[in-house]
C-alpha cells in the first residue's frame, strides 16, 4: 500500500519558514482587490459599499483616490467617508493630481481606498505605478481596498490581446495580487455581458460618443464573455490554492507529490515576454515551479542597444511574475538549455518560434535542436505570428574614423610597395594571397570598416601595380579577373571575421576583469576591521569595473551618514532623501528603477540578515547590461557578507 502521508521534513520546513515571517507579516497591511471583467461592472461602487459598512462598524476608513467618472450614484456612496487631499504635480504646463502617499502614511488610517490599481502615475511621482504606492502603504501597516480589471493582470496580457485585439499597456504584476492571497482577499464583481452592454448604451459607463466606440472595439459580447470567464477562473484558482494551504497547515493527507518544473527559454525577442506570461499561467494549474533561462553564446556578436534593453525587460518580467531567472554562457544554446533542464528535473520546456531573420549562414534552427536533444523532456513550442518581424539583434553599426582609415591605408600602401619591388621573385598568385595580410591586420587593429576599405582599395592596387598593363585600369588577361574578385570576397569576409575575433577578445578581457575584481574584492575585504575601510576599497573597485561614481551610506538612527565615496562626487540633500527611502523600505530606488526614476543615482540597499543597515549609491554613465547587473548583485553580496560582522 502506498504511503500518502506528508513528508515530516517538508512540514517542519514550512513551519519554520512561517514562524520566521510571521512577525513581519503581522506588521504589514492586508490587500483586498475588487476584480472585474471590464470597466462599468461596479467595482468602485462595491468597494465603497463595503467601506461604508466597515465605517459603520467603527473602522477608520479614508479615501486615498477614487475615480467616479461622473457617475452620480458612485459620488453619493462616497459621501461620509473622509477623503484625503491629493498631491498636485505639474508636468508640461498641466497640473495633474495623484494620491499623496506621505499624507496617507502620516494620517495612518486602518483602511484606505485606492481606485484603479493599474494606473500609471504622473511623471515626477515617487513611483511610476500606483500599485507601487499600494505596496508602500501595505509595508506601513495600512490595509488597502483597490479595484482592477482582469485584462490588467500581467500574465493575462497575451491572452487578452488574442481575444480582443487590444494590447493593454498598463499591467499589474501577478506578485502584487498574490499579496491579496488570503481569505476574502479577492472579490469578483460580476455582471452579465448583456447588462454591461446595456449600461454602456444608457451612458452609465462612458459618455455616449465614447460608449459607441467602446461597444464597437472592445465591449463586444464575445470579448466580455471571455474576460468574465478569465476573472472567474482566476479567482477559482486562488480558492484552490487556499484549500491546499489549509491542508498543509492541518496536515491533511493529500497527493503531496514533488512539484513539477517548467523552463522558459528567454532571448532578446519580444516573443519571450509571451512565453514568460504563458509559464505564469501554466505553473499554478499543474502546481509547478518555473525557471527562466537565458544562454549567451560565446561566439555570438554583440547585441544592439535595443536588443539588450528587450532582453533586460524580459528577464525583469520573469522575476516580477515569480520565476527564478538563470543566465549562463555556453558555446551551444540548445546544449546549455538541455543540461540545465536535466539538472533541475524540468518536465516541460517552453521555447518560442517567432518571426525569423531573412537569412543566416551559420545559425542552426534552435527549436529543432532543442526538440531533438530533449529526450523524455516535453518541449512546448509557441509561435507568435502576430508579432512584427524581428529586427537584427546584432550590433552591425559601422563606425568610421578618419584616423584609423589613414593608418590602415598607409599600411596597405607600404605592403603594396614592398611587393611591387619584390615582384620579379613573386608570381601573381602569391602577391594576391600576401595582399590579404594588411586587410586582416587592419580589421583586427582598427576595426571592420578599415578592413572593408582596404579590401576595395587593395583590389585597385593589384590591378594597377601587378596586372598588365601596369598603371592602367584594364586587364589584358581576362582569366585573372576571377582571382581579383575572389580577393575582394576573401578580404571582405576576413574583415568581418577579424572584427568578431576582436569583439570576442574584448568580451573575454571584460569578463576577466569582472572575475578578477570580484575575487580580489572578496579576498582583500577580509583584512579590513571596520566598515569605512571596507566601503572605501569597494568604491575604488566598483568605480573601475563599472566606470561609475559610487557612494556608501550607513544608517545612523533615522539619518544617513556617508561612509565612503568617489573623489569629487557631490552628494546633495535630495540624494540623501532618496537613499533614506531605500534604507527604510529595503528596495532599489532611483535611476533605472520604478521608484523615483528621475534621480541621478541608483540606490541599492545592503541587507545584513533581515535588516537594511547600509545603502550603496551609483552614478552610472549608462544602463547596465543583464550580465553587469548580476555582477553588481554579486559585489553587493560580497560587501554585505564583509559588513555583517560589525
Amino acid at each position: 500500500m502506498t504511503d500518502t502521508r506528508p513528508d515530516p521534513n517538508e512540514i517542519l520546513k514550512r513551519i519554520l519558514e512561517k514562524e520566521k515571517d510571521s512577525e513581519q507579516e503581522k506588521k504589514k497591511g492586508k490587500l483586498k482587490v475588487f476584480l472585474g471583467l471590464a470597466a462599468g461592472v461596479g467595482k468602485t461602487y462595491r468597494m465603497l459599499a463595503r467601506a461604508q459598512m466597515l465605517k459603520e462598524s467603527g473602522v477608520d476608513v479614508v479615501i486615498g483616490i477614487i475615480e467616479t467618472h461622473g457617475r452620480m450614484e458612485t459620488k453619493k456612496l462616497a459621501e461620509g467617508i473622509e477623503t484625503l487631499p491629493r498631491k498636485e504635480i505639474e508636468y508640461g504646463g498641466i497640473k495633474l493630481e495623484e494620491m499623496d502617499i506621505d499624507a496617507v502614511i502620516k494620517r495612518k488610517p486602518e483602511l484606505i481606498l485606492v481606485d484603479e490599481l493599474a494606473h500609471t502615475n504622473a511623471p515626477g511621482s515617487r513611483h511610476n505605478k500606483r500599485y507601487l504606492d499600494v505596496v508602500e502603504l501595505l509595508e506601513n501597516g495600512i490595509d488597502v481596498y483597490t479595484t482592477l480589471n482582469v485584462q490588467h493582470i500581467e500574465s493575462f496580457n497575451d491572452i487578452v490581446f488574442q481575444i480582443t485585439g487590444v494590447r493593454v499597456k498598463e499591467t499589474v504584476p501577478d506578485e502584487i495580487l498574490e499579496r491579496a492571497h488570503h481569505p476574502d482577499g479577492i472579490e469578483v464583481v460580476d455582471l452579465p455581458p448583456e447588462e454591461l452592454i446595456q449600461r454602456l448604451k444608457d451612458g452609465k459607463v462612458y459618455v455616449p460618443e465614447k460608449s459607441k466606440q467602446a461597444i464597437e472595439r472592445f465591449f463586444r459580447k464575445g470579448n466580455l464573455l471571455a474576460l468574465r470567464e478569465m476573472a472567474l477562473r482566476y479567482t477559482a484558482r486562488l480558492v484552490d490554492e487556499d484549500i491546499k494551504t489549509y491542508m498543509e497547515r492541518h496536515d491533511i493527507v493529500g497527493p503531496w507529490s514533488a512539484a513539477p518544473r517548467l523552463l522558459v527559454c528567454v532571448s532578446p525577442s519580444p516573443t519571450s515576454a509571451r512565453l514568460i506570461r504563458l509559464a505564469k499561467q501554466l505553473a499554478p494549474g499543474i502546481d509547478a515551479e518555473w525557471y527562466a533561462i537565458h544562454v549567451e553564446e560565446r561566439n555570438a556578436p554583440e547585441l544592439t542597444s535595443d536588443a539588450s534593453e528587450t532582453l533586460t525587460s524580459n528577464l525583469r518580467l520573469a522575476e516580477e511574475l515569480g520565476g527564478e531567472v538563470v543566465t549562463t554562457v555556453g558555446s551551444n544554446i540548445a546544449d546549455e538549455v538541455i543540461r540545465f533542464a536535466r539538472e533541475k528535473n524540468i518536465i516541460i520546456i517552453l521555447i518560442g518560434y517567432g518571426p525569423r531573420q531573412k537569412f543566416s549562414f551559420t545559425r542552426k534552427n534552435l527549436v529543432d535542436e532543442v526538440v531533438r536533444k530533449s529526450g523524455n523532456i516535453h518541449v512546448l513550442v509557441v509561435t507568435d505570428s502576430e508579432a512584427a518581424p524581428v529586427k537584427s539583434t546584432v550590433a552591425n553599426k559601422l563606425t568610421f574614423s578618419y584616423k584609423h582609415t589613414f593608418y590602415s591605408l598607409l599600411t596597405l600602401f607600404v605592403y603594396a610597395t614592398i611587393f611591387f619591388f619584390l615582384g620579379k621573385w613573386l608570381n601573381y598568385a602569391n602577391i594576391v594571397m600576401l595582399m590579404t595580410l594588411p586587410i586582416i591586420f587592419s580589421a583586427i587593429v582598427w576595426g571592420r570598416v578599415a578592413g572593408i576599405i582596404n579590401s576595395i582599395v587593395g583590389m585597385v592596387l593589384i590591378d594597377l601595380f601587378f596586372i598588365p598593363p601596369l598603371f592602367q585600369f584594364t586587364i589584358e588577361d581576362i582569366n585573372l579577373l576571377p582571382s581579383l574578385l575572389v580577393y575582394l570576397v576573401v578580404g571582405l569576409t576576413a574583415s568581418f571575421l577579424a572584427e568578431m575575433v576582436r569583439w570576442q577578445g574584448k568580451i573575454a578581457r571584460q569578463r576577466k576583469i569582472f572575475i578578477e575584481s570580484l575575487y580580489n574584492l572578496s579576498r582583500e575585504l577580509l583584512v579590513f576591521t571596520n566598515p569605512k575601510d571596507i566601503t572605501k576599497k569597494a568604491v575604488s573597485e566598483m568605480d573601475r569595473v563599472f566606470e561609475c561614481k559610487t557612494v556608501f551610506f550607513e544608517g545612523v538612527g533615522d539619518e544617513l551618514a556617508i561612509l565612503s565615496k568617489s573623489d569629487e562626487l557631490e552628494i546633495h540633500d535630495k540624494d540623501k532623501v532618496i537613499a533614506t527611502w531605500s534604507l527604510t523600505h529595503g528596495g532599489k530606488t532611483g535611476k533605472y528603477t520604478d521608484t523615483l526614476p528621475h534621480a541621478e543615482f541608483t540606490f541599492v540597499p545592503i541587507n545584513i540578515g533581515s535588516k537594511t543597515k547600509y545603502v550603496a549609491g551609483f552614478k552610472f554613465n549608462q544602463k547596465l547590461t543583464p550580465e553587469q547587473s548580476k555582477l553588481l548583485d554579486s559585489f553587493i553580496n560580497v560587501i554585505a557578507t564583509s559588513l555583517s560582522i560589525f
